[in-house]
């Protein structure tokens, strides 16, 4: 696992490829390997916004070491200092299914690569369940195509783990 500020030195800088409401997905090599790395900026004027943000990122990352499944986006590291945070996970060069479908225009995806692509994704989501872990952010921008074309679920922010007795945590 990645950690501390000396080995984000060792994440060659590329170019940004995605940016979402707290953060931006960046393509690096880290030892070698082509890895996408998100990376978090808390706000520096609010203390208690910031201490939200890290609690969710410490749980994403949790989340992330836990799980180990072929059609789950695999977890490399996570690196943090003072409202910097970053999580490193494998890079799918086919893009997101939603950036994959927009470039496809009106050309139909065929049946037999749609299926597939379903397949995993519902392999991916009863591993999920299987260990009580409720995705709650499954759309076509966090579902990634894999160089095999397989898929690839992505994105934990919004994960939660189910408990059982008092129902969803927060």
């Amino acid at each position: 696992m990645v950690t501390g500020q000396h080995d984000l030195q060792q994440l060659n800088m590329g170019q940004a490829f995605a940016q979402g409401a707290f953060g931006c997905l960046y393509r690096r090599t880290y030892n070698g390997d082509e890895v996408a790395v998100k990376i978090l900026e808390g706000p520096e004027n609010n203390i208690e916004k910031a201490m939200v943000m890290e609690s969710a990122f410490a749980k994403e990352v949790m989340m992330l070491g836990t799980v180990k499944h072929q059609n789950v986006v695999r977890f490399v590291g996570a690196c943090w200092k003072p409202l910097v945070w970053c999580i490193v996970t494998e890079y799918a060069k086919g893009g997101s299914v939603r950036s994959f479908l927009c470039r496809q225009q009106s050309w139909a995806v065929p049946l037999k690569l749609a299926v597939k692509q379903a397949l995993d994704i519902a392999r991916g989501m009863e591993y999920f369940h299987s260990l009580d872990i409720i995705h709650r952010g499954v759309k076509s921008d966090n579902l990634l195509i894999a160089t095999d074309k397989s898929i690839k679920i992505a994105d934990f922010g919004a994960a939660r783990i189910e408990v059982q007795v008092e129902g969803m945590t927060p």
